[in-house]
């Protein structure tokens, strides 16, 4: 019963939403460029919504209306849908713009008619990093952890980043173009947790396979070259995010389950 209990708790924190900002707070909600914001709203089954960004505080300025859980005539975040969702009454931003930026104006519809507003103003900042390819010592991530890893103006060179497991071309390499990553075998493919913004890799959550030595190549518009080497090495154990808990706790609970019954069968 105990066990049965525990794992009821465990997944019910583990479907819990973190949440960055909210629309309650005095303050403004800050948020690094291309990071998720987790923006709270209210019980959006209970009533109907409105974000309005308050660019000139017309009818003109773009708006959200959200129902039932669900984004309606939507001309708010540049299009950005595939990135931009809704669940249990927080808007979820997967990588955050500096169009982002701005006042906003949530309107709440009661079923009875009346309505409330609250505002908020939202501040994407510049993109800090943890490592650079300019620095002499190794960059050190721990496991799970976002790693911004500094490399160059991506704008005005492009970029080749060289993982050397043997030093051959056989090694996987990932080219950079206008800020956008090409042809791209690192990574073990996961193209959703890696982007490029402003010259710096973010990789959102790095695994143990993400050690080792990268070689860094920039080619001027001049034909010439330079690179640059740095280590990475991911360490120690991972902090589960509320997304990936639920998973670790059923795993680590199926064993603990089957290891009590096979001792309970073979005494």
């Amino acid at each position: 019963m105990m066990l049965i209990f525990g794992l009821m708790l465990l997944l019910e924190t583990a479907a819990c939403v973190e949440v960055n900002c909210s629309f309650d707070q005095s303050g403004p909600c800050s948020a690094a460029l291309g990071d998720k914001l987790r923006l709270k709203l209210v019980d959006a089954s209970k009533y109907n919504l409105k974000i309005q960004k308050r660019n000139y505080n017309t009818q003109d300025d773009p708006v959200c209306k959200i129902k039932d859980d669900t984004m309606k005539e939507c001309d708010l975040f540049n299009n950005r849908y595939d990135k931009v969702s809704v669940k249990n009454g927080i808007l979820v931003i997967n990588s955050v713009i500096r169009a982002d930026s701005g006042n906003y104006r949530l309107q709440v519809f009661a079923s009875d008619g009346t309505e409330t507003s609250r505002d908020l103003q939202v501040i994407v900042e510049g993109v800090e990093f943890n490592c650079s390819f300019h620095q002499s010592v190794p960059c050190n991530a721990a496991l799970g952890d976002k790693l911004r890893l500094k490399l160059v103006d991506a704008s005005k060179y492009n970029l080749k980043i060289h993982k050397r497991n043997y030093d051959t071309p056989d090694d996987p390499v990932c080219k950079i173009k206008d800020d956008t990553m090409k042809e791209c075998d690192l990574f073990n493919n996961r193209y959703d947790e890696v982007s490029v913004i402003n010259g710096i890799l973010i990789i959102n959550s790095v695994i143990r396979a993400d050690s080792g030595i990268y070689r860094l190549q920039v080619f001027a518009s001049d034909g010439t070259d330079t690179s640059r080497d740095l280590q990475v090495i991911v360490e120690g154990t991972v902090t589960l995010s509320s997304d990936s808990l639920q998973s670790h706790v059923l795993k680590d609970l199926t064993y603990i389950l089957y290891e009590g019954f096979y001792s309970c069968n073979t005494q």
